[in-house]
């Protein structure tokens, strides 16, 4: 698949013929004589994606915990809670601690894929497996040991054989190359589908009896969350990065400042499409954390999750060359700058 890069291109409008113009870097008005190195951009931006999704997994295994905690301490003699987890404070502590990790999480989808960022969450799983075994004193066998070795080794080859993203996902590009793609939707409402079919006929008959019907329906929930991040983590992250600074092109259409990012309403509706399902995915993992033990939930929902997120992101978020935007020559640097007029 022969994949070029839309970057967000400064620009003004020919007034004649009312097309977007550009110049090479180092051409009039240019203030930098030296090249650009998309390469190396790319590379800079895939590691901070990875830092910042290895930093909120540590604290999301950490809120895990406390919330576990929370539990703990709320259940009767009966095994019944005493009260409801919305009047246990510990439950908040961890719930925000969890949203901070979140938050970071999705930054990170802003940086690098979700087919990377989705597998480094198996540092949460090491740092939950140390916090369970030495704080909440839950028992560590050998085939868990067996099982973090082998996550481990898989998330180092999946970071170092994935290629760096070097595609912006603007509000029209996502529109246009992404969303609009039968492919894409058509995941979907298997997806949701599938979860209709777990809340009406599964979870009610065998919830209480296997982690994986929570877990399963937590990670189809989520793998929508991480769809609609990687769009709007992009899109922050080239709002702040000048797209409302001025204006900009993609392809030949000018579109003005904030256009691409927070004046669309893709960046309002995946927004709240992220709150909504995070919210509702929380629900059933703390469900099954309340009757399963941690060392249990977390391993299980990272591979759930893990999968979701990999097939959601690789179907929804697949990019095809479009055909009225045709590829740039081989070794030809992208064009960033215009004439000022």
């Amino acid at each position: 698949e022969n994949r070029q890069r839309h970057p967000l291109k400064r620009m003004t409008r020919d007034a004649v013929n009312g097309t977007c113009a550009v110049v090479p870097p180092g051409g009039a008005n240019s203030s930098s004589s030296e090249p650009f190195s998309e390469e190396e951009a790319g590379t800079s931006t895939f590691m901070v994606g990875v830092v910042l999704s290895v930093i909120a997994d540590v604290i999301i295994a950490v809120s895990l915990n406390v919330q576990k905690t929370a539990h703990m301490r709320n259940e009767g003699a009966d095994g019944k809670p005493v009260k409801g987890m919305l009047k246990l404070p510990l439950w908040w502590l961890g719930l925000l601690l969890n949203v901070g990790g979140e938050l970071g999480n999705m930054l990170a989808y802003g940086f690098a894929p979700a087919s990377v960022v989705a597998p480094v969450g198996s540092v949460g799983v090491i740092a939950n497996e140390v916090i369970a075994v030495l704080f909440l004193k839950e028992p560590f066998r050998w085939r868990d040991a067996a099982g973090l070795v082998a996550i481990v080794g898989g998330v180092v080859l999946i970071i170092v054989a994935v290629p760096e993203d070097p595609v912006d996902l603007n509000a029209v590009v996502l529109q246009r190359e992404y969303y609009a793609r039968p492919a894409a939707y058509g995941y979907l409402i298997g997806l949701w589908c599938a979860v209709v079919l777990f809340l009406v006929h599964v979870e009610p008959r065998y919830a209480q009896k296997s982690v994986l019907v929570w877990l399963l329906l937590c990670s189809m929930i989520s793998s929508t969350t991480v769809i609609a991040a990687r769009g709007f983590s992009s899109m922050l992250t080239q709002a702040v990065g000048g797209d409302c600074a001025g204006a900009h092109c993609v392809g030949d259409e000018l579109f003005p400042p904030c256009r691409l990012t927070l004046a669309h309403y893709l960046f309002w509706v995946l927004l709240a499409i992220i709150v909504t399902t995070a919210i509702w995915s929380a629900y059933f993992l703390n469900r099954a954390m309340m009757i399963f033990g941690n060392t249990e939930v977390v391993p299980v929902y990272y591979c759930t999750f893990t999968l979701a997120s990999i097939v959601g992101g690789g179907v929804c978020v697949r990019r095809r060359v479009p055909q009225h935007m045709p590829a740039a020559p081989p070794h030809t640097p992208p064009l960033r700058s215009l004439p000022s007029r």
